[in-house]
């Protein structure tokens, strides 16, 4: 006779569900392998590692479903917006209040069928953006991928820093060497377009006629220390596109003493204010409304869209970039992110990450969108309906 607790446990699934559903695991499996080695950035220092290759590529497939969903849930309220309900109770003034209620009931069960298995929506961009910091936490468990809004501090509004060494000591550092020749450039264009530059303690050193045109001459990160005497940094400008005119502090380039005149640092910092955050917050989320707004018509229809959507998964992207809200994993959860919205809007990115592409966010989402076309092949391809992923 069996136990009590045998008799109850459940039984495990026929042999046939039992194989389909294993195939169904390898077809994932297979995709995300796929996807994350896109990931995989093919520069100097850059090792590869498989583990995270495939969370990448879950997290671009999760990202894709729930983009999806969330875009089907958009194009349904709008449907079933205000005016539309108004619109019907004029036309049943004579019929009963409850009738409305339970068709709005029998809808809402038809939309939880059609959503079952496809994803679930997702509420706002850090909703969307923590799929991959859940993927990206469970590939190093012990590295702590938190949202640098909660590090605030009650008594200071700083909470972090993101500094990028590019050159130390004449030696360029050898995972960044590529970004070396872009980030001088940058450096330079700024220093001419503004006239001035700031010192570390943030005050503004103004640069003469003749000094913008030693800066234009100047090779070297030693020649333009020459030019201004001291540490120095300029701030790039990002473009407000929530709120058009605003011009916000983008990402900084510094050259700054580390021991002596002689042994400089050329760097890209990204300081992290409680206000910067809470400026790039409204970036973002109206980034991430805009692009719900123009997949919301036929957004479960794959293909939709055209360099619109493109460029607004782009936008999306850069202010991602911009803001660097995570303390660790901020660039692969949000190229993983990228992935997935292709794939979600029909289009698939299937050639590998171009050469500076991580010091594009210095200058703006438009050279984003420029880098991906100028890939070896055509980076953004339409998805044939039958081998979507």
């Amino acid at each position: 006779m069996l136990p009590a607790a045998a008799a109850f446990a459940p039984r495990p699934p026929p042999r046939r569900e039992a194989e389909e559903e294993e195939r169904e695991r390898e077809r994932v499996v297979e995709a995300a392998d796929l996807i994350g080695r896109r990931v995989q950035y093919r520069g100097v220092g850059n090792i590869v590692n498989k583990r995270a290759q495939r969370a990448a590529g879950m997290a671009a497939l999760e990202v894709m479903q729930s983009a999806r969903a969330t875009w089907r849930r958009w194009a349904k309220r709008i449907r079933r917006g205000d005016g539309v309900k108004e619109e019907r109770r004029d036309e049943k003034e004579n019929e009963d209040d409850e009738e409305d209620e339970e068709e709005d009931e029998e809808e809402e069960e038809e939309d939880e069928e059609e959503e079952e298995g496809e994803g679930m929506p997702v509420d706002g961009w850090k909703g969307l953006f923590s799929i991959g910091a859940r993927w990206r936490q469970i590939v190093e468990p012990c590295e702590p991928v938190i949202w640098t809004e909660r590090l605030r501090s009650t008594d200071s509004s700083l909470v972090g820093n993101s500094n990028t060494p590019i050159s130390v000591f004449r030696q360029l550092t050898t995972k960044y060497a590529d970004y070396y020749n872009r980030t001088l450039s940058v450096l330079k264009h700024r220093m001419v377009q503004q006239q001035h530059v700031f010192s570390g303690d943030s005050k503004r050193i103004d640069l003469s006629q003749a000094d913008v045109a030693k800066v234009g001459a100047a090779e070297t990160e030693y020649d333009l220390f020459g030019v201004v005497g001291q540490s120095f940094l300029v701030t790039t400008p990002c473009h407000s596109t929530a709120s058009p005119g605003l011009v916000l502090n983008g990402t900084e380039i510094l050259v700054k003493e580390v021991s002596s005149p002689l042994s400089l640092e050329l760097s890209i910092r990204t300081t992290r204010y409680v206000d910067r955050f809470d400026q790039f917050d409204r970036e973002l989320r109206a980034a991430w409304e805009h692009l719900c707004g123009l997949m919301a018509d036929g957004a479960a229809t794959a293909g939709r869209g055209g360099t619109d959507v493109e460029d607004a998964i782009l936008r999306l992207a850069y202010f991602w970039y911009q803001a660097l809200p995570l303390s660790r994993g901020t660039a692969v959860v949000g190229y993983a992110t990228l992935l997935g919205l292709f794939l979600a809007a029909g289009k698939e990115i299937t050639a590998s990450i171009p050469r500076e592409c991580r010091t594009t966010a210095v200058v703006g989402y438009a050279t984003l969108q420029g880098l991906f076309l100028a890939a070896g092949k055509e980076i953004i391809a339409s998805i044939p309906p039958r081998t979507q992923v």
